[in-house]
């Protein structure tokens, strides 16, 4: 369970990183940035939730 949070973190870092560089001249990079850094959290809240209940079911 936390090897795939791990890499999902990891994953999210990689991408908010590269959007940052790629498109640091952009007008709208700061909204790009927060729905990017919201998205990673809901993403992560949801598998957090979803792995919890399946190791619930198995357990």
């Amino acid at each position: 369970m936390k090897k795939i949070l791990i890499i999902n973190a990891l994953v999210w870092a990689v991408v908010i990183l590269t959007a940052a560089y790629l498109f640091k001249e952009v007008p709208q990079m700061k909204l790009f940035l927060i729905v990017l850094i919201s998205a990673s959290s809901i993403i992560h809240l949801a598998m957090t939730f979803y792995l919890k209940k399946q190791k619930a079911l198995y357990d």
